[in-house]
């Protein structure tokens, strides 16, 4: 009761309670001796998985109690010993969402109260870097930066600045950081992450490999595609080497550099490096999965470019479907594949349809992401196209202002959504 009293007042799942310091308790018997005094409900989860919740009062008294107890710090200590145990490690990754997000509420309910001292810091660092992970995996930006600024401090207090944990917690917050659009804050967290794994794990480590990766996708968000393409080329090489040409890992920088040559114009060098990534994560993770349904996306965005549109709307219909069924509807990436979906739909002269879902997709950056978001911008262009299709420039000049002037703002001239944006309205002012 002590240790539930420190989580959140929604089910708590029975196997959190499934860990070897309590394994010659008899947990099971106090489940039944609380349940008949009435001071926790069983019940169940939606994958039927048992769990049992404490209401918010008997929750307060226990932690009155608690806190007048010689033992308060040892309770405060079981409790994120058992929460972090619980939680799984690999959160980013889409199979273990359920869990995470069965456990989140707990985890952020008790790491408040968790001191950093020599006993609990390193536990609280793994639950606070693992449920920051989930977070931004979900899109929950502004919940996952101060729980990685706070795992970076302990590691770099405990195990010193060099170690891989820290590099680690550098690596996703820069990531963190990308994905808000805050590129001049991620780009010194990546190269010095890099340094250490180079340091620590060497050139041919996959955490090597990984910190590439995300530097040159970085790069490549930034339009520094010459700077980006060596670094995709270099993590390749490693990858395949140390896990293999059909490895997950694998297929995502695949599918990095397919996406450089498409963003380049390369369509011969983008095509078949789309295929590879997606033929391995449909082998690997399943046609369910999410990153499958990037891949098909890009997939669509390619097949689009090259005029191969029933192409283009079966692969982004087949992605949307996937997105819908794995992540939030609020979540932004739905609006990466909205603007795909609309231009297919502009493309085969739909045009209420293409103007309805860049709108959508343009409202979902807006509300998820920073004001001066690139994607934000990329979304404006996308509605802009769609209403001068249906002969209302006046509504898209705007438009294009504000996308061109975000765009140059935080992309360089190469940037293929800034070349886009400025064609777009060069045609439409010679129009």
């Amino acid at each position: 009761m002590g240790v539930a009293s420190l989580l959140a007042p929604v089910p708590i799942p029975y196997s959190t309670f499934r860990h070897p310091r309590l394994a010659s308790a008899d947990i099971d018997g106090a489940f039944r001796a609380l349940a008949e005094v009435s001071l926790i409900a069983t019940g169940e989860d939606e994958h039927g998985e048992g769990t049992f919740t404490v209401h918010r009062l008997v929750q307060a008294v226990m932690r009155d109690r608690l806190a007048e107890a010689s033992h308060a710090s040892e309770v405060t200590a079981l409790a994120v010993e058992l929460v972090t145990s619980a939680y799984p490690q690999r959160s980013e990754d889409f199979s273990n969402w359920p869990t995470c997000k069965a456990l989140t509420a707990h985890a952020l309910a008790i790491l408040p109260a968790v001191p950093d001292t020599a006993e609990t810091a390193p536990r609280a660092s793994l639950l606070a870097f693992n449920v920051a992970k989930y977070l931004q995996a979900v899109a929950r930006y502004s919940e996952a930066e101060p729980l990685l600024k706070r795992s970076l401090a302990i590691y770099e207090k405990t195990v010193g600045g060099e170690h891989p944990s820290t590099s680690a917690t550098l690596h996703v917050l820069a990531s963190l950081y990308q994905a808000q659009g805050r590129y001049s804050e991620a780009e010194p967290l990546l190269k010095r992450s890099l340094a250490i794994d180079e340091k620590t794990v060497g050139g041919e480590h996959p955490s090597t490999s990984a910190t590439l990766h995300e530097l040159a996708r970085l790069y490549q968000a930034q339009g520094r595609y010459s700077e980006a393409e060596p670094l995709l080329k270099r993590s390749l090489a490693i990858k395949e080497k140390t896990v293999g040409g059909e490895h997950p890992d694998t297929s995502a920088t695949l599918h990095e550099l397919a996406r450089l040559h498409l963003a380049q114009g390369c369509y011969s060098e983008a095509e078949p490096l789309f295929k590879r990534s997606l033929a391995i994560y449909e082998k690997t993770l399943g046609g369910e999965h999410p990153y499958t349904s990037i891949s098909l996306r890009q997939t669509a965005r390619l097949a689009l470019d090259l005029g191969r549109l029933d192409e283009a709307e079966a692969a982004i219909t087949r992605a949307r479907t996937i997105q819908q069924r794995a992540w939030e509807s609020d979540h932004p990436r739905h609006a990466e594949t909205g603007d795909v979906l609309a231009l297919v739909a502009l493309a085969k002269g739909r045009l209420a349809e293409s103007e309805t879902v860049a709108r959508e997709a343009l409202s979902l950056r807006q509300q998820k992401l920073p004001a001066d978001h690139p994607e934000i911008a990329q979304s404006r262009w996308t509605l802009a196209r769609v209403l001068i299709a249906q002969g209302r420039a006046a509504e898209a000049e705007p438009l294009l202002r504000a996308a061109i002037a975000a765009l140059e703002a935080r992309v360089t001239p190469e940037h293929v959504w800034l070349k886009g944006a400025r064609a777009t309205m060069a045609s439409l002012t010679e129009g």
